[in-house]
C-alpha cells in the first residue's frame, strides 16, 4: 500500500465545514494494491466507465464511485463526457499511468472510435471470463510492443494490429471486433 498525502485545497474540496469551522489539516489517503491494479487495467484499455470497472473490481457501483473519486482527487484518473446518454468515461491521467507502471501514457481522447473501444473492453472481459487461464493483450500494449521491436527512425506500417491478443497458453489468438453491419454476399457466405 502507498500513502499520499493530500491537501484539501488541492483536492478540490471544501477547506472549511459548515458554520466556518476549518476541516482539520491535510490527511493521508491510502492507495491499496487493488487501486494500483484499477490503473494499470484502465491505462491498458485506455478508456473505460464505470460499469466496466464495477463488473472487473468491485460489484457495487457506489463502491465503484467511491474509488473513481477519490483517484480523481490524487489526480490519477480523469472523467470525461463523450455525449448527452452516454456513461461519463474514465481514463488515467499521467500520473495514473505511471502509477500503473506498463509503459504506456494516458490515452488520448478519441470520440471517433469511442463506442469501439469500449466495445472491446467488454469483449476481452467475456472472453477472460469464459477462459480462466487466458490472458489479454490490448491494441495498445500490441502497438507498444510493435513500436520497440522497429528499428530506430524507421516508421514503416507493419500490417493490422488487432483489437486485441488472447493469450491461452502457448497459443495466440488475435480478436478483432467488427460492429459494422455486413450483408451475407460481402462476407462470402
Amino acid at each position: 500500500m502507498v500513502a499520499v498525502r493530500v491537501d484539501d485545497d488541492k483536492a478540490g474540496s471544501p477547506s472549511r465545514r459548515p458554520g466556518g469551522r476549518r476541516s482539520g489539516p491535510a490527511r493521508a489517503i491510502v492507495l491499496t494494491a487493488r487501486d494500483q491494479k484499477l490503473a494499470r487495467w484502465v491505462t491498458r484499455h485506455g478508456v473505460v466507465t464505470a460499469a466496466q470497472i464495477c463488473r472487473r473490481f468491485f460489484g457495487s457501483m457506489s463502491v465503484t464511485w467511491r474509488r473513481v473519486l477519490k483517484l480523481e482527487r490524487l489526480g490519477l484518473v480523469r472523467r470525461d463526457s463523450a455525449w448527452l446518454g452516454m456513461p461519463r468515461l474514465i481514463r488515467t491521467t499521467a500520473a495514473g499511468a505511471r502509477l500503473a507502471d506498463v509503459d504506456l501514457g494516458p490515452a488520448p481522447f478519441d470520440i471517433v472510435r469511442l463506442r469501439h473501444q469500449l466495445a472491446v473492453v467488454d469483449l476481452a472481459e467475456e472472453l477472460l471470463l469464459n477462459s480462466p487461464r487466458a490472458s489479454w493483450a490490448t491494441e495498445r500494449e500490441l502497438r507498444r510492443d510493435l513500436a520497440a521491436r522497429r528499428p530506430r527512425g524507421v516508421s514503416v506500417r507493419h500490417g493490422r494490429v488487432p483489437d486485441g491478443m488472447l493469450l491461452v497458453g502457448s497459443r495466440r489468438i488475435a480478436v478483432e471486433l467488427d460492429l459494422t453491419p455486413k450483408r451475407s454476399r460481402r462476407l462470402g457466405l
